[in-house]
Formats: C-alpha cells, structure tokens, sequence
C-alpha cells in the first residue's frame, strides 16, 4: 500500500515515468496526504492491513469517495481470505455504503487477461471494480488514480 500511495503521490506531480520507488516498509498507523489530479483534489488515506488495527477502518470513510482495496495476486493462499475480509469490513464499517470501490490485484506483472478474468470469478467480484497493478506499469497508476479521482476509464 505504501509504494501505491508514494506512486500515486509522484504520479499526480506529473511523475508517469516508471521511475524506481524506494520500497516502504509497511504501514503501522493511518497516514493522510492531499494531492491534486487532473484538478481533483484526492485525499488519501492508507489504513494498516494488521488484523489488530482492522477495527479502525471506518475512520474518514464518510468523506472517502472510493475504496481502494488491495488483493496479492500471487497469494493463493491468502486470496479467498483477502476477500472474505473485504466482505467482513463492508459488513462492519457501514460507512463505505454507497462508496465506489475498486479492488487491485497487485504483483500482477505476469498476469494475463484470461488470468484476471478467472480471478474476478473465483472471488466474485462482480459487484466492483476491478484492476491489475504491477506499480511499475505507469498505465496502471493512471487507472488507479483516474478511479479516485472519479473520471471514467
């Protein structure tokens, strides 16, 4: 979350290189940062992924405009989880209710079309959005922030 975030960060700075991002260790606490795209202002808000801090979630989910949930496309393991939890926070945090959302499968360098596809339909996804993100494909940020920033693709 915190390479997409420092991504985006640079993205929305006229930064669409595919410039190397230092890696980011992961996050332990809510971070915020306003950027302006495209003449949006987005405000971020990057909420840790540890079960421990999971319950605070819902906080600034009334001025959210979206939700950018993120999937690791190459965990098998993880991936049915990951989605039951997406399903346990919308249930929880009532306030995402109404709120677009776009689910990222990321480390999705290698992943094909026919590939995400089968993704999107083993965890039903059919409600969501849904993108590939391999953080070092410039054309992939542009969706995501494009997303956020509530322009059609």
């Amino acid at each position: 979350k915190s390479a997409l975030w420092e991504r985006m960060r640079r993205f929305a700075k006229g930064d669409d290189g595919d410039n190397a991002i230092p890696l980011c260790p992961p996050s332990s606490r809510p971070s915020h940062c306003e950027v302006v795209y495209r003449t949006r202002k987005l405000s971020l808000l990057e909420m840790p992924g540890g079960i421990e801090k999971r319950h605070r979630w819902g906080v600034g989910a009334e001025m959210a405009n979206a939700l950018v949930y993120m999937i690791d496309s190459t965990d098998e393991m993880r991936l049915e989880l990951a989605r039951h939890e997406l399903s346990v926070l919308l249930d929880e945090h009532k306030e995402f209710l109404g709120k677009r959302i776009l689910i990222l499968f990321t480390k999705a360098e290698a992943l094909t079309e026919p590939e995400m596809k089968k993704l999107e339909e083993r965890l039903d996804t059919s409600s969501w959005r849904t993108l590939p993100l391999a953080l070092g494909n410039s054309s992939h940020v542009k969706a995501v922030m494009d997303f956020c920033a509530g322009f059609k693709a």
